[in-house]
């Protein structure tokens, strides 16, 4: 089938695309990416529709690109815009006014190109509830949502219609939304000690398996071999590698907020708020009480992005991935691997 369409992020690429298209002797359907100027998300390392976000063309950029598809209607054609805000947005404010940049943008071009423009991709980010039963830490409010895609709808879809009409494709990428939770991560309890009246626990898994606990994502946990247990206990809990960031809590946050509130001590007065600004993720886990060395712990909702971004980081090797299938029955997806996965690409000089 034809490319709907090339996503541009700069003048830089439609010049080279509209290039490329004159030497074929065709007429490539581009889709200019804008930065709507809306800042939110759950990570600072996510946030992706703002100006200092590396990802699509401000106002000055859009009308360069416009210029050149004015210039080059036999081998560029505008055939879309786009738009992504984000990963987890939880306030309909935000999408409100993405799809109202999406609104402007799309009757200039509309104006300027006519019969060219054919869909509008107001992108993803729609949020996922990471938190399960009653964790209600103040720290993971953007992982406790009841925000749903048909609410996103409700929200972006009348702003479009009003001011384009409604014989425009509305394209959306559901991305984590979709599958976040058709996944979880069994981790092995491998060690354990005490510190100031605190039980730590340490995973066989760290963030060369799970990345995004490194970045302040959070995953919910549980014992899974003691699930029916009733008496439960707040515990540190950290991966195996040899970085500090390779624990299942935010340690720059903290850290960050106990630098602050050690150089200005008269801060202390807004602790919980300094707090819930910079800790993004819970400083303990609740655990059933009786978890010991050997017992395994699944951390939840772990279908985006993981397998992809795991890594042999400090010689570690990717686990085996496995698929339940709806007859019960288990499927190997992705091979556990060996020694000589971790050396295969290796050269002796």
């Amino acid at each position: 089938p034809p490319i709907k369409a090339i996503n541009v992020d700069s003048p830089f690429e439609l010049e080279r695309i509209a290039s490329v298209a004159t030497e074929l002797g065709v007429r490539a359907n581009v889709a200019l990416r804008g930065v709507p100027g809306v800042q939110g998300g759950s990570t600072a390392g996510i946030e992706t529709g703002s100006e200092r976000s590396k990802f699509g063309m401000t106002e000055p950029e859009i009308e360069q690109c416009l210029v050149l598809a004015e210039n080059n209607r036999e081998a560029i054609r505008v055939a879309g815009l786009h738009v992504h805000i984000g990963s987890q947005m939880t306030d309909m404010g935000l999408y409100a006014a993405a799809a109202r940049y999406v609104a402007k943008r799309g009757g200039a071009i509309q104006a300027r190109l006519p019969g060219d423009l054919r869909h509008l991709n107001i992108g993803g980010g729609f949020p996922k509830p990471y938190v399960k039963y009653n964790d209600q830490s103040p720290e993971i409010g953007y992982f406790h949502t009841d925000v749903t895609v048909d609410d996103v709808a409700a929200t972006v879809m009348p702003l479009l219609k009003d001011t384009l009409g409604t014989d425009l494709e509305i394209l959306t990428e559901p991305g984590r939304s979709m599958i976040s939770d058709t996944a979880l991560c069994l981790a092995r309890v491998e060690g354990q000690k005490e510190r100031e009246d605190t039980r730590w626990l340490y995973l066989d898994t760290g963030y060369s398996v799970i990345p995004e606990s490194a970045q302040g994502w959070y995953f919910h946990m549980t014992s899974a071999n003691r699930a029916g247990d009733k008496d439960t206990e707040q515990l540190r809990v950290v991966g195996p590698l040899c970085d500090s960031i390779d624990v299942y809590y935010d340690t720059e946050g903290e850290s960050k907020l106990e630098s602050l509130l050690k150089a200005e001590p008269a801060l202390q007065q807004h602790h919980d708020l300094l707090r819930n600004t910079l800790v993004r993720t819970p400083p303990m886990r609740e655990l059933q009480a009786s978890t010991v060395p050997g017992d395994i712990i699944a951390i939840l909702d772990t279908g985006a992005y993981q397998i992809e971004l795991t890594s042999h980081y400090c010689g570690r090797l990717r686990p085996a991935a496995v698929m339940v299938r709806e007859d019960g029955s288990i499927q190997t997806i992705r091979a556990r691997d060996t020694l000589d996965d971790l050396v295969q690409h290796e050269r002796v000089a």
